[in-house]
């Protein structure tokens, strides 16, 4: 976590700190952008920098979790794609984000 406090945006916007996340994920690999859907914010990554590590230990997801809700300050719920082509989803935002993952 000392890389999301190191990198902790300090933005007023939800948006911008969402984007000072993408760039960390961006410097350590990943491709990924923010988006909206249905209401809320979301960092959505095109393929996962950590696809072989993530086919066998799953719990790498949280990690990553972890690191974006230290940036953006906010609650952050993971909601990956761990199949053949693992693929990065993290919902951003408050009391809702747990609820718009479906967990």
């Amino acid at each position: 976590q000392r890389v999301g406090e190191a990198a902790r945006s300090e933005a007023p916007e939800l948006r911008d700190r969402a984007g000072a996340a993408v760039a960390v994920l961006s410097d350590l690999g990943g491709a990924a952008e923010v988006c909206e859907a249905d209401g809320h914010l979301e960092i959505r990554g095109r393929g996962c920098p950590l696809a072989d590590v993530v086919r066998q230990y799953p719990q790498t997801c949280a990690l990553t979790e972890g690191l974006i809700e230290a940036i953006v300050g906010v609650p952050v719920a993971e909601c990956c794609e761990r199949g053949d082509r693992p693929s990065c989803a993290f919902v951003v935002g408050n009391g809702a984000a747990r609820k718009a993952c479906g967990s």
